[in-house]
């Protein structure tokens, strides 16, 4: 998860929307999904530009046994698996039972993170939500995405769209050097230091294994 888009260009859309089908900002145009042995893939683009993890109420609902009858019941589908794009938790349904869950949880990412009309996001597949249930269960499930505000949903109400998980893996990712790609490269760090935790000793050396190992030329530092 990049927020690049280059690695789906042979992915065919899962679900084409028509446009102007909201009430509101958000309007959603197409749905891609994919997988490996690790995650599942969810792709959404936009007609407007937005923020994927603030300021939103968009809803990610995977069924993840491809049973209606089972979990949170919308859009025709039974879905284990509430994620909250813009408050970044979500509830999980287990035989009934309700865990409220983290982006630990699911090991969820979503990119880019700033605003855009793409996004790309990615939520584990070997995970336990509540520390004793899988989320997947089996390799059909159903998704569907809602925005609260503008009443958009994506595949439309009464439409549901399944997929089926592989299990074929792909090959580990190439390690990114740190090296720069020329000598005049001027490097540029920007980093959220969370209350000034780099005057607090016990982060001290984190701090710099960071920031020995980037080099930077220019810091850029948040809540300092």
């Amino acid at each position: 998860i990049d927020g690049e888009f280059e690695d789906w260009v042979d992915v065919a859309a899962s679900v084409i929307d028509d446009n102007g089908d909201g009430s509101g900002a958000v309007d959603f145009t197409r749905m891609w999904l994919a997988d490996d042995d690790r995650f599942l893939f969810v792709r959404i683009e936009s007609t407007v530009d937005f923020d994927l993890s603030d300021d939103n109420n968009i809803l990610l609902y995977i069924d993840t046994d491809a049973n209606a009858a089972t979990g949170i019941k919308v859009g025709g589908i039974g879905a284990e698996l509430e994620w909250r794009l813009g408050n970044r938790w979500g509830t999980f349904i287990h035989n009934g039972n309700s865990t409220t869950i983290y982006n630990n949880s699911i090991r969820f990412r979503g990119a880019p993170t700033v605003t855009s009309s793409e996004f790309e996001m990615a939520v584990g597949r070997d995970m336990l939500p509540d520390d004793s249930n899988p989320l997947f269960t089996g390799t059909e499930i159903r998704v569907l995405i809602v925005d609260t505000d503008s009443g958009d949903m994506i595949p439309n109400a009464g439409t549901t769209v399944s997929y089926t998980l592989d299990e074929w893996s792909v090959p580990p990712a190439s390690p990114v050097a740190f090296e720069r790609p020329s000598p005049s490269n001027l490097r540029v760090v920007t980093h959220n230091i969370l209350s000034n935790r780099l005057f607090d000793k016990q982060y001290q050396q984190s701090f710099k294994r960071l920031y020995t190992a980037v080099s930077p030329d220019i810091f850029h530092l948040q809540e300092l």
